[in-house]
């Protein structure tokens, strides 16, 4: 008793101590949920890294789309059959399915008939 009476400044600080220690490590803000946080971070950051390098291909397309009408009419004359005035169409048709002069009916070569 002697001993606790002499020392009760030292394990006050003992105490204290201990305690800060567990705020530092466990409570909200602590040591542990700092780490969680800085891997979602990181995490985070790898996603807009990707979808940063999406957007600037996605701003090249726009900036070619505004910038060049070569790439407007591309696209309208393989997508949507687009001809200029002057120019004549020309279909190539598979060998496989001709249509015979006689009826407009389909001549399928590979057929047993």
């Amino acid at each position: 008793m002697n001993w606790l009476r002499r020392h009760k400044l030292l394990l006050g600080l003992v105490l204290f101590f201990v305690l800060i220690q567990y705020k530092l490590w466990f409570a909200n803000g602590g040591v542990f949920q700092v780490k969680a946080l800085k891997d979602r971070v990181s995490v985070e950051q790898e996603k807009i890294a990707v979808a940063e390098k999406r957007n600037k291909a996605l701003l090249g397309q726009v900036h070619k789309i505004k910038a060049g009408k070569e790439v407007v009419e591309a696209h309208a004359r393989t997508d949507l059959g687009m001809i200029k005035p002057g120019e004549e169409y020309l279909q190539i048709i598979d060998q496989s399915q001709l249509t015979s002069p006689e009826s407009n009916e389909v001549v399928d070569e590979n057929s047993s008939e």
